[in-house]
């Protein structure tokens, strides 16, 4: 965010000015605090118990200083000619003072009430703003937790499958080595009967190997005789084959001749029959060749209607291979749009992603103007401080000017003169409260219209308006402006200077 939205007066602590500790807390109209009824955060009970307990504490100190109160808060009592202000304490009545000092007592009551409502505000606000952070971050630390407990898990389930098999393998082994130990004793005793076994078994290869010399010769001897037979025998098989193939050919004739003779004998009976027939029918197809001349020349003329018949089918048919491919176009024509829609949807997709991050950047432009705001409202809760104190040095200046004897009718003057600014003061002052009040909001509005997600639902209206953080930034500039107006109004001349000098200093340090 630009450095240029920032308030000049940056977060100041609560100063503590005698005998009260002034809270950064706004202030309002009179008239207005009769009339508003504040929303309780908390149950109803706790506050009423906070509530007395503010109210019972404060009236000392209010009750004291009561006679500077009743002249800063009522003027216009010290224009008439029979006020006390003129004719001394000692001849005030009563019945008048009572229901003006009841009016500011209940007044700095419903001010410090709403002083204590709008601090528990913020501080709920702080505090729901931070149970939901907590709450995101726990709910992300949860997710790890679950996928890592996951993975263990999965981890362990290998494992102990790992061990499980191990743990066999290591039984199976152990059975082992016992029977390799049993066996290495049996090997041990077996190896002495085996070298007297050798011994015996050489004497016995020296005799063999004289015998096998003699039974390689005979061997050699029968392999040539058993190749020969084998040559002889192939041949014989080869020839039975071939005779086992000639009579199944020969059988297969036989059977083919048998069906054909048969098939000959019923023919020939046919053929003595039709023969019969054919010359009944000799003399019936003399007389039927008359009329089938005559029904060959009515065939000749069907002919030549058939084929202008064909001419024209074959010109329908050329019609129709031209609407085919016509057809064949509009069907490309008809994927090609269909892939243009597929490229379109993509864009779609992508043009979502975009609206999507663009809210993401709404977002963390809503969070900072949330902060300007928030220091706005401190800024304008030093001002209602200030005023404060201003009129308490008007006030404090009024005292002095009525208990000085020798300068009474300057007093007076300046009394009558005081009321007459001060007013003024007060109504620029509350009017320029008004208006700030008014923007900060139609601020709220927008940043609860933005967060709904009002704005970003209507592209074309984006579109013919401004965006919603130009807005923003527009109206945060207005109420810096109101800001510093009320800064200058409300502020006495060397306080309004010291404030100068010191943005001034910043400005250049910045």
């Amino acid at each position: 965010m630009d450095q240029g939205f920032l308030p000049q007066h940056g977060d100041r602590e609560p100063q503590v000015t005698g005998r009260k500790v002034v809270r950064y807390a706004g202030e309002l109209d009179p008239s207005f605090m009769f009339s508003y009824q504040p929303h309780h955060s908390t149950p109803k009970d706790k506050m009423s118990t906070s509530l007395k307990m503010s109210h019972s504490s404060p009236t000392t100190h209010q009750r004291s200083s009561s006679p500077s109160a009743r002249r800063s808060l009522s003027p216009a009592l010290a224009r008439r000619p029979g006020s006390p202000s003129r004719n001394g304490a000692s001849n005030r009545s009563p019945i008048k003072q009572y229901p003006a000092q009841h009016e500011s007592d209940t007044i700095q009551k419903q001010r410090r009430e709403l002083q204590l409502l709008i601090a528990e505000l913020k501080d709920r606000d702080r505090e729901l703003n931070e149970m939901a952070t907590t709450h995101q971050k726990q709910l992300l630390a949860w997710e790890e937790d679950r996928q890592r407990i996951l993975t263990l898990e999965q981890k362990c389930y290998r494992q102990e499958g790992e061990l499980h098999s191990r743990g066999e393998q290591i039984k199976g082994l152990t059975a082992q080595l016992k029977m390799l130990e049993s066996d290495g004793s049996n090997k041990s005793s077996a190896l002495e009967s085996t070298q007297d076994q050798l011994r015996r078994i050489s004497e016995k290869h020296s005799h063999t190997q004289l015998h096998l010399q003699e039974l390689e010769e005979k061997n050699s001897t029968l392999n040539g005789s058993l190749m020969d037979l084998s040559s002889t025998v192939g041949e014989l098989e080869a020839r039975e084959q071939e005779l086992l193939t000639m009579l199944k050919l020969k059988d297969k004739d036989l059977v083919e001749a048998s069906n054909h003779i048969s098939e000959l004998s019923t023919k020939l009976k046919k053929l003595d029959f039709q023969f019969r027939e054919c010359q009944r029918s000799a003399a019936d197809a003399k007389k039927s060749a008359a009329e089938w001349k005559q029904k060959c020349a009515d065939a000749k003329q069907e002919g030549e209607k058939l084929k202008n018949e064909l001419t024209k089918q074959q010109t329908e048919n050329e019609e129709q291979y031209i609407e085919l491919q016509k057809a064949r176009q509009e069907i490309t024509d008809l994927k090609n749009d269909a892939a243009l829609a597929s490229e379109r949807e993509k864009r779609k997709d992508q043009l979502i992603e975009l609206q999507r991050s663009k809210q993401e950047r709404a977002d963390a432009e809503l969070t900072s103007l949330r902060q300007l705001y928030e220091r706005q409202q401190r800024d304008l809760s030093l001002l209602h401080l200030n005023l404060e104190s201003s009129k308490d040095l008007i006030a404090k200046q009024q005292a002095s000017l009525e208990s000085s004897p020798s300068s009474r009718p300057a007093s007076r003057v300046s009394i009558h003169s005081s009321p007459s600014k001060s007013p003024q003061k007060y109504r620029s002052a509350t009017s320029l409260e008004d208006k700030h009040s008014s923007l900060l909001n139609a601020l709220d509005s927008d940043i609860t219209g933005i967060v709904n997600g009002e704005d970003f639902s209507l592209p074309a209206a984006r579109d013919q308006d401004a965006s919603p953080t130009s807005k923003l930034h527009r109206l945060l500039t207005e109420s810096r402006q109101m800001v510093q107006s009320l800064e200058r109004s409300t502020l006495p001349p060397y306080v309004s200077r010291m404030d100068r000098s010191r943005t001034s200093d910043k400005s250049e340090t910045e």
